[in-house]
């Protein structure tokens, strides 16, 4: 077991730092002068008979790296080289210790580092002294049950991936992997921890200890300190620094910061006020809505990272964040010289945040769909009612996310529940998010027939702590205990069937919408007390009339009689 004592950002550094010789060959990376455990024959023939024991018995034996007093994470950040450093003290009952990236030992494995992207693995024990580190299986076994683990993280391996196109398709995104450049770092714990091969039951009950030391004239924004968080928690962390930050902290339904580094467009750091006070009022109107739920910690921390490379792409097409919880700190790519308060930066920052609130619920792959569809859906909802859009926009925005639903289905051949297990492929990440908004429009109108809302549904979701985990059968289950209606077609259709989801649900919501906003305001009723008005009004035309024409309607026609005027005068009517 891993006992955790919480971040503390102000600790002290360590006093010992081991310098041991690499040496790297055919079997893997060593460090020259470890310590090597000798067994005695005995020893390991008894070893031999256990392990036969438990394999003929079905028992699984104790897995190396099995912890039981403390792991102590120290992280670091040089601004100059991109280096993320990492020293792990570590103590175990066995005698060595295997470690892995926190990410391939998830209860639902995530995409794995690429290869390059941990480095320079080494570790010494407690007077310095080098100890034996073999990489094997993936990952890194120290001949020693304690020491302290050193490595270092190389962000740019991934965009060296990237670009070569060996990814396959994997989007390395920023909920999951480090973005940092030389005035800020934003870094998911996720993607740096090597943690004990204890097993993925064990790691719900780890407990660690993380602080994290950026350079000394940068501010840290996350995380704030606190007391102790355990293994799944600390996947959904992230440590975010910067030098000299402009932050701003509003209050509200949902506690907001919003922070940018110095390197910022200058009209973005002007701006920032402004853009924090009207993302607030559009969170708001989700808390209300959702009965004022926040996400965990009671606050959203939002980075606006000006990554020059970032192609953050369509408003509603960001890459999804992985199964189970999300963290409550989300990176904003900014492109260039975009302008924060723009219409389409603001809603992909109102839909960012509304996926982090509902992050507070931990997702099974399958049910990965209804937290991106109903972060988007509800995210234009909230942009057309205050003003951000008009209604008209918003519906012509949901048809076209129909429509690339269509045809993100028509190439996969994949239901939406089973994208969410390939979730970090680009073409699952286009099927989750339209058809999951699609998915999320078309139950919130048939939710409505029957008085209900989607808001109201997603409140009960984000209030119940009857299961751990929330897949598509549990979804399924709440939905119908919710509404009282059986849905059980609708999800083997269109979730775990690939039959497309009809157009009537939004044909459904656009006849709502021009109910609830109609183009011109009523004309007042007969019932309200007001029949005399249009009484006087129509009173007042007939009588008009007479006296409008009266040039016309009163003078004779050419070969008509003579008239005469009161002045006795005779008048020739000419031809009209």
């Amino acid at each position: 077991m891993i006992a955790v004592r919480g971040f503390n950002i102000m600790a002290k550094r360590y006093r010992r730092r081991a310098k041991a010789e690499v040496r790297i060959d055919d079997d893997g990376l060593f460090l020259m002068g470890g310590q090597v455990l000798r067994t005695a024959s005995w020893l390991i023939a008894a070893l031999t008979a256990a392990a036969a024991l438990a394999f003929f018995m079905g028992a699984r034996p104790r897995a190396a790296g099995n912890c039981s007093d403390s792991i102590e994470f120290k992280v670091a950040y040089d601004p100059a080289t991109g280096i993320i450093a990492v020293e792990a003290r570590f103590r175990c009952e066995t005698g060595s210790a295997a470690f892995g990236s926190a990410l391939t030992q998830a209860e639902r494995p995530w995409a794995p580092p690429p290869a390059g992207y941990f480095r320079d693995v080494r570790a010494t024990d407690e007077s310095g002294s080098p100890l034996e580190v073999r990489a094997e299986n993936g990952g890194w076994t120290v001949q020693s049950g304690s020491g302290i683990l050193r490595y270092a993280v190389d962000p740019t391996s991934l965009r060296a991936v990237s670009s070569s196109g060996d990814a396959g398709g994997a989007r390395y995104n920023p909920f999951l992997y480090p973005a940092t450049s030389d005035d800020y770092a934003f870094i998911p714990a996720s993607s740096i921890l090597l943690l004990p091969r204890t097993g993925k039951d064990a790691l719900e009950d780890c407990r660690m200890t993380l602080r994290f030391e950026p350079p000394e004239d940068w501010e840290v924004i996350e995380p704030h300190g606190g007391d102790e968080i355990g293994g799944k928690e600390a996947l959904s962390e992230v440590l975010i620094a910067a030098e000299r930050p402009v932050k701003t902290e509003r209050a509200g339904g949902i506690a907001l910061i919003v922070a940018q580094p110095p390197g910022a467009d200058p009209a973005n750091l002007a701006a920032a006020d402004e853009f924090a006070a009207r993302l607030s009022s559009y969170l708001d109107a989700a808390a209300a809505s959702w009965n004022r739920s926040a996400p965990r910690g009671g606050r959203l921390t939002l980075f606006l990272g000006p990554l020059e490379d970032a192609s953050p792409g369509d408003a509603l097409a960001a890459a999804p964040g992985p199964p189970g919880m999300l963290s409550p700190c989300v990176l904003i790519p900014v492109r260039g010289r975009e302008n924060i308060l723009s219409r389409d930066f603001l809603l992909r920052s109102l839909i960012s945040s509304l996926r982090a609130v509902l992050g507070s619920m931990e997702l099974a792959p399958d049910a990965l769909w209804f937290r991106e569809g109903a972060a988007a859906y509800s995210g234009l909802r909230i942009a057309g009612s205050l003003g951000l859009m008009s209604e008209e926009e918003t519906y012509d925005r949901l048809a076209a996310l129909y429509v690339a639903y269509l045809e993100a289905l028509r190439e996969s051949g994949e239901s939406i529940a089973s994208a969410g297990e390939a979730w970090t492929q680009e073409g699952a990440a286009g099927l989750l998010a339209a058809g999951g908004t699609a998915a999320a429009a078309t139950l919130d109108a048939r939710l409505s027939q029957r008085g209900l809302s989607l808001d109201a549904f997603i409140d009960r979701l984000l209030g119940g702590t009857a299961e751990d985990s929330l897949d598509s059968e549990r979804l399924l289950r709440e939905l119908g205990s919710f509404s009282g209606e059986d849905y059980g077609l609708f999800f083997r259709d269109h979730i775990f069937g690939t039959s497309a989801l009809p157009a009537s649900g939004f044909s459904a919501l656009k006849v709502k919408s021009e109910e609830d906003a109609p183009a011109e305001p009523p004309l007042p009723s007969f019932t309200e007390g007001h029949k005399w008005i249009y009484m006087v009004i129509t009173a007042a035309v007939v009588f008009s009339v007479p006296f409008l024409l009266e040039p016309y309607t009163l003078r004779p026609r050419r070969g008509s009689e003579k008239t005469v005027d009161e002045s006795g005068d005779d008048e020739d009517e000419g031809e009209l």
